[in-house]
């Protein structure tokens, strides 16, 4: 719900430990950060969008193309079954992947 996204969205940015409505880590299995197959470059480009940066930001950080990022994010997108950064952040936190690292 769109009640849910917003708490979600909030914890996340206060690095709290747990999210509402059993989005806590694992709180419905699935893999880790290391389990995608995500390059080391597009696991950047994920702890960047956790961060809530731009394509800009992450392209001018990360030295590489916006084009680059945009690929990289489609490429993490798919990895974590999900279809916007929001739900990046939900499906990390629910995976326990580390905001920040």
């Amino acid at each position: 719900s769109e009640q849910t996204l917003r708490e979600a969205l909030r914890a996340a940015a206060a690095h709290l430990p747990a999210l509402p409505g059993g989005f806590g880590p694992a709180s419905r299995g699935g893999k880790g950060l290391g389990e995608l197959g995500l390059s080391a470059r597009q696991r950047e480009v994920l702890q960047c969008l956790l961060r809530g940066m731009s394509a800009k930001q992450i392209a001018r950080v990360l030295g590489i193309s916006d084009g680059t990022v945009k690929s990289h994010t489609v490429a993490v997108f798919r990895a974590l079954n999900v279809s916007s950064r929001a739900q990046v952040v939900l499906e990390a936190h629910r995976r326990g992947i580390p905001f920040g690292s």
